[in-house]
């Protein structure tokens, strides 16, 4: 039970650096406050940044590896230096 119990809080702990290092990224590139006032709204702006920021490391991570993303199969891949 001991064992369980601790395999469980070495597992959450481990994510936990993860998670700051994330809500630190957001932050610093999309500000510290929200804007909203009402619940809803600020959580639709917060869901907003996330999606926002996945956008970026996708984009990055795209960028960095020279992939040639392919969205529909009808699409040539196309390296991203060359585009006209």
């Amino acid at each position: 039970m001991r064992a369980i119990r601790a395999a469980r809080a070495s597992a959450v702990l481990c994510r936990r650096p993860n998670v700051e290092t994330v809500f630190s990224m957001i932050k610093a590139r999309f500000g510290a406050s929200v804007a909203s006032r009402l619940p809803t709204a600020r959580a639709n702006e917060v869901l907003a940044r996330c999606i926002a920021h996945n956008l970026v490391c996708v984009t990055r991570a795209i960028f960095t590896a020279g992939l040639a993303p392919v969205f529909w199969q009808d699409a040539p891949a196309v390296l991203p230096e060359e585009q006209p």
